[in-house]
């Protein structure tokens, strides 16, 4: 059974206001930021919104992080309601992702409501770090990047990719500043881009809409907590 609905609830009432509803069916979402503001929470709470609806997720977990006490944690419901409609994969290699994404068609999309790839850059990294081609990675990235894009308008599926960061100099601004790895490919594939921050409280953090909704307001604040993200009185 899949959504009827044009958006797919990330369950925290302000991110689905910067998004204009809620992650894109038929479009690619990007969010980067730095270690621990709230990437693959914010994945697992869009699978577990979309179980809680009988819809299912397929989950690629490249940085082999996926936990189950923190998924079971965010759903607050027990896991056999819930792991029945999220299918998870993880690659161990760059070309194991890239096989998989090429064979995501397999699974018979039609009955896929999200599909998450948390991080789309953790193995391209690894991989250029041994090998430092970044020619043919970069082609492989584009590639991956591509056919999911392709994905997510012919199934009409939401897909979410989380990226790491690197920092770059702004020699305009003459400033320090972070970015996607690989941000000339993620920057041209993905419709919506966030840049999640972390802030000068530990559990609250920061979305800043970097590309697509225009709305009134691009920025937004949550809680990271133990039942995942939640919307502030800031906001």
């Amino acid at each position: 059974m899949t959504p009827s609905l044009d958006f797919l609830s990330t369950r925290c009432e302000a991110l689905d206001q910067i998004l204009g509803g809620g992650l894109s069916r038929g479009e690619v979402s990007l969010v980067y930021g730095e270690p621990g503001v709230g990437k693959t929470s914010l994945a697992l709470q869009c699978a577990v919104t979309c179980a809680k609806k009988d819809y299912k997720t397929i989950f690629i977990d490249s940085d082999n992080t996926f936990s189950i006490p923190r998924f079971t944690q965010i759903a607050g419901s027990p896991l056999d309601t819930i792991s029945p409609f999220v299918f998870i994969f993880k690659p161990h290699t760059f070309e194991e992702q890239s096989l998989l994404i090429e064979n995501l068609e397999n699974y018979n999309l039609h009955t896929i409501a999200l599909i998450v790839v948390d991080t789309i850059t953790t193995l391209y990294r690894i991989s250029f770090d041994s090998v430092g081609d970044v020619v043919s990675l970069n082609m492989k990235l584009n590639w991956q990047l591509a056919y999911l894009n392709e994905l997510a308008k012919s199934y009409h599926t939401s897909i979410l990719l989380t990226s790491q960061v690197r920092s770059v100099i702004d020699s305009e601004l003459s400033e320090t500043k972070v970015e996607p790895v690989a941000s000339r490919v993620l920057n041209f594939w993905a419709q919506k881009i966030i840049h999640f921050q972390s802030t000068s409280e530990t559990v609250q953090k920061k979305a800043v809409l970097k590309k697509g909704f225009t709305g009134n307001k691009n920025t937004c604040f949550f809680i990271l907590s133990k039942a995942g993200l939640l919307s502030t009185s800031q906001n």
